[in-house]
């Protein structure tokens, strides 16, 4: 019979280097709203605590937001694109 565990008590209680220093480092890079810098923090946070499931739900959540974000832009920036190629190529009477 095989035994599964998907987290220990130590793991989930044990105490994670500078996670509290992180959490108000990240807090405050979210102010500055600097996605690159966000994002090097959160990967450097989630390296040193990777057993923590709260600041890999954060990572993730971050990281989809950008993404959604940079399609939104993308798409935005397209249709404009195409808008402006419309409004350049029309015929005047």
């Amino acid at each position: 019979m095989c035994t599964v565990y998907l987290m220990c008590d130590w793991q989930t209680n044990s105490e994670p280097p500078h996670l509290a220093a992180y959490t108000s480092y990240i807090d405050h890079e979210m102010k500055q709203r600097d996605p690159v810098r966000v994002l090097c923090i959160l990967e450097r946070a989630v390296v040193d605590n990777c057993l923590q499931p709260d600041l890999w739900i954060r990572y993730v959540n971050y990281v989809v937001c950008i993404c959604v974000l940079c399609l939104l832009c993308s798409a935005l920036f397209c249709w404009c694109f195409a808008l402006n190629r419309v409004i350049e190529n029309r015929t005047y009477l």
